[in-house]
């Protein structure tokens, strides 16, 4: 959707916000505070989710239990309980549970790095290994416990971006939006807020990318026990792709 919006008006920044807060079903209620005098366009992106877990958890079970969220420093989480058939793998590095949503058609993958292990540790080697990974995945009966977390997060892209190689893109003179505009054109800002929650009955999921564009003169019962920093992804199953990946530190914040 193209939209046109005079960004002198004082009322732009709250046509945005709405925009943002309806595409996410009020999860993040905007993601602008203002609108510098060079910036020119913004391009937004906005995803949201919400699934019922296919088996879910029952709320009598959860119970406050410690959370390792650093080497000797714990945290108590309501962590809930569930015994039965999942799609389970373990390697050297992490314990692995697949968890489907509603007619399975999307599910979130929890990874439990092993003791001595790190979440950065399964991330360096996720891009070259995750599709063996997947492939690893069998039935078998599984004692899991999962805290129950809502965590928001916010962060600005730009420095992540051009350590990636992404760098003409942000330089006045260099960059190249011919295909957008006739005027000079880089990337000002990018901006990425998400919101989850997990409990006993599902998941619900929102996030929202602004790019600001400025004009420039230039077998056996296994148990798994998630009492330490995971990894989540959650994706949509027959094509594999990501909607959501994060890294839980402290399911309470």
């Amino acid at each position: 959707k193209v939209e046109a919006l005079n960004f002198k008006d004082p009322v732009a920044v709250n046509t945005i916000n709405n925009w943002v807060n309806t595409s996410t079903k009020g999860k993040i209620a905007k993601i602008l505070d203002s609108i510098s005098t060079s910036e020119v366009m913004f391009l937004m992106n906005a995803l949201y989710f919400k699934g019922t877990w296919t088996t879910e958890f029952d709320e009598k079970e959860t119970s406050n239990t410690p959370f390792a969220i650093s080497p000797g420093t714990n945290t108590n989480v309501p962590m809930m309980k569930q015994t039965g058939q999942m799609a389970y793998a373990e390697n050297d590095l992490f314990q692995a549970v697949e968890l489907p949503y509603g007619d399975e058609i999307y599910s979130m993958t929890i990874l439990l790095p092993k003791e001595g292990k790190s979440p950065k540790s399964i991330i360096a080697e996720m891009p070259s290994k995750w599709d063996i990974w997947q492939s690893a995945f069998r039935e078998q009966k599984i004692a899991l416990q999962l805290p129950r977390w809502k965590t928001a997060y916010e962060v600005t892209l730009n420095n992540i971006l051009q350590s990636l190689g992404i760098k003409e893109a942000f330089m006045g003179g260099v960059a190249d939006f011919t295909g957008i505009a006739d005027a000079r054109l880089s990337i000002s800002k990018v901006k990425h807020k998400t919101f989850i929650e997990v409990n006993e009955k599902g998941t619900e999921a929102a996030a929202v990318t602004s790019i600001g564009i400025e004009v420039t003169s230039f077998p056996n019962m296994s148990q798994m026990v998630v009492n330490r920093p995971f990894l989540f992804v959650i994706r949509e199953k027959s094509s594999g792709t990501i909607l959501f990946l994060g890294r839980i530190q402290d399911p309470t914040r």
